[in-house]
């Protein structure tokens, strides 16, 4: 069964208008539509990612970096994709250019902010066939996304500050506490976001719906959407607990949907967070 995207009233439509939300790269739309041909043209994904200098210098620097632990550095953008496959660079280029997009400046609010991104969507794309029967491309691209409004909301609302994140942890709804202050909240505006970057219908859902546990609890959506926000929110605190030794502040609140979506108990989490951190070094 699926369910219609949140419409947001006109008020809070204006104010998503304001944000100048940024439009997807051409040259991600190109290796996107590439990447979803029954068999895409490796040669041609290495050309588009190499017409641009910068994002190959910024592709070729990730991939080299002692996160990946290659033995033989990638000197073009043509060894990166024989050494890392088709799929991981694409991962990488689309999350460099979404850290480009929107980028987070001196905020202390977002210190971390995109690396914290990168490692959750990293995790959820290693759980996400054993744990949820997603695809890791689909599972890492919602991850990434998943609170990219937030970023947009920090630049446009000053206010947007060390203070009301703190507020925002304590909070029983996150997004009740956003709308309040600000007349709409960042999974409206990241809903915006992914569709205009063309994800897929079920990644922009998950996305505009990973706060609202009630209406995913309800059956009236996708079982995929479910998912993809039970499995971001698994892979969240077990970064959590990797990095900080705590669960993260949102597993108190969707905790146990996420258990009772995909069955797990907390001695799986366990398990996984040993088998994350054996293969991610987190």
């Amino acid at each position: 069964m699926e369910t219609i995207l949140l419409t947001p009233d006109d008020e809070a439509e204006a104010i998503v208008a304001s944000f100048g939300i940024p439009p997807c790269p051409e040259v991600l739309i190109q290796v996107l539509r590439e990447m979803r041909q029954d068999d895409p043209d490796v040669v041609k994904v290495a050309n588009l990612i190499s017409g641009d200098v910068s994002l190959a210098a910024a592709v070729l620097k990730t991939v080299n970096s002692p996160f990946f632990g290659l033995q033989n550095k990638a000197k073009s953008i043509d060894q990166a994709l024989k050494l890392m496959g088709l799929r991981n660079v694409k991962d990488i280029t689309t999350g460099l250019m979404l850290r480009d997009a929107l980028p987070v400046g001196n905020a202390a609010v977002l210190d971390n902010f995109w690396d914290t991104s990168a490692a959750i969507a990293q995790t959820a794309a290693l759980l996400a066939r054993p744990v949820a029967k997603l695809d890791r491309d689909d599972a890492y691209t919602f991850a990434l996304f998943r609170d990219a409004g937030v970023p947009l909301m920090a630049r446009r609302f000053d206010n947007y500050d060390q203070s009301f994140v703190e507020r925002l942890a304590v909070t029983e709804s996150v997004t009740a506490l956003e709308r309040e202050a600000f007349g709409t909240d960042h999974t409206m505006i990241g809903g915006h976001l992914a569709r205009s970057w063309y994800l897929t219908d079920d990644i922009a859902q998950a996305i505009q719906l990973h706060h609202d546990y009630a209406t995913l609890r309800a059956g009236t959506t996708p079982k995929a959407v479910q998912r993809h926000v039970a499995l971001a929110l698994v892979a969240e605190t077990i970064h959590s607990r990797l990095n900080r030794q705590k669960e993260c502040d949102e597993w108190m609140r969707g905790g146990d949907f996420a258990r009772d979506v995909l069955e797990v108990e907390d001695s799986d989490l366990d398990e996984h967070a040993d088998m994350v951190e054996g293969i991610l070094g987190f």
